[in-house]
């Protein structure tokens, strides 16, 4: 009775880990990136019921309407930050308030995500930094 495995054996097993392997990997890149994207999204609308809620408690407080601001977002965190807000904020982004509409762009882990101010909800897609811009995405 022998002992061990053939070389031919070992090879064979190896070769069907390397395809389960070719196989695998795709898909579980297809679904970091997705919940990435889905991360950042989520990220964006609550910033943008946070801006909301600030809004409607700024004409509340003052008794005028809160027409146009900027909240800029620098390595997550908004300086002087108005919203009630807790949880990580994005790497970077803009929050525009115009009208009491709120429009966003924000920027975290190569993803994007930007709604302005007449869409319903956020988009979000794979860029650099330097192009998640409103200007660049609106204009």
């Amino acid at each position: 009775m022998r002992k061990g495995f053939t070389l031919i054996e070992v090879l064979a097993v190896v070769a069907l880990i390397g395809v389960v392997a070719l196989v695998i990997t795709p898909m579980g890149i297809n679904v970091y990136n997705s919940a990435r994207e889905k991360t950042v999204l989520m990220t964006a609308e609550r910033l943008v019921e946070a801006t909301d809620t600030y809004i409607k408690n700024y004409e509340i407080e003052y008794g005028k309407p809160l027409l146009n601001a900027i909240l800029e977002i620098k390595n997550h965190e908004i300086e002087n930050n108005p919203l009630e807000l807790s949880g990580k904020l994005p790497q970077s982004g803009m929050i525009y308030i115009k009208d009491g509409s709120v429009a966003i762009v924000i920027y975290d882990s190569g993803i994007c995500a930007y709604k302005n101010y007449n869409q319903g909800v956020a988009t979000a897609s794979s860029m650099i930094e330097s192009e998640c811009a409103y200007d660049k995405i609106f204009y």
